[in-house]
């Protein structure tokens, strides 16, 4: 799945004024519940971190890197994933909350998660949502499970509404 630059362009800018009117506050966005469900290790990449908001979340011992095409604040790495060249499994833990259902080029980004990836990844994510003004990509549940295998394995598996899911994929 992929969609062209424009397009791409065209989504992502219509999120960051989104995201630059209000604060946007649910309770899906209650990060430290949903990583608490899931294994963290010592090194944490988040992917499309936006306000770096998981960061608060974490112990002071974890070495955090916040990855975003639209970085807020100069802490993040600005960089799309599907350009990633960072080190293979370089990550203990990633995280892509709210993030997923807004990349240029999903085969590719998931890709790279799969790469960098030590041990594993938890996606925070519409399902089967119909891309609109601020999203590219429909994401369906068993295309995302399939994309990870077979490498990695479903360990957490939540819908927290009925087009919201939680899932984390652990390495086998």
């Amino acid at each position: 799945m992929k969609v062209d630059q424009e397009h791409w362009n065209k989504k992502i800018s219509n999120l960051l004024k989104k995201r630059g009117e209000r604060e946007y506050r649910t309770n899906l966005s209650d990060y430290g519940s949903h990583i608490r469900k899931g294994m963290i290790g010592k090194t944490v990449l988040d992917i499309g971190c936006g306000s770096m908001e998981i960061k608060k979340y974490l112990q002071s011992d974890i070495n955090y890197t916040g990855l975003d095409a639209n970085p807020i604040s100069e802490e993040v790495v600005k960089m799309k994933i599907e350009d990633c060249n960072l080190d293979d499994q370089s990550f203990e833990t990633c995280y892509c909350f709210a993030a997923l259902d807004g990349f240029e080029d999903f085969d590719k980004a998931i890709n790279q998660i799969k790469r960098i990836t030590k041990n594993n990844v938890m996606f925070l994510t519409g399902i089967d949502i119909e891309p609109d003004e601020y999203h590219t990509l429909k994401i369906d549940e068993d295309v995302l499970i399939k994309s990870m295998r077979p490498e990695f394995e479903v360990t957490v598996f939540e819908y927290l509404q009925p087009k919201v899911l939680l899932i984390e994929f652990t390495r086998k």
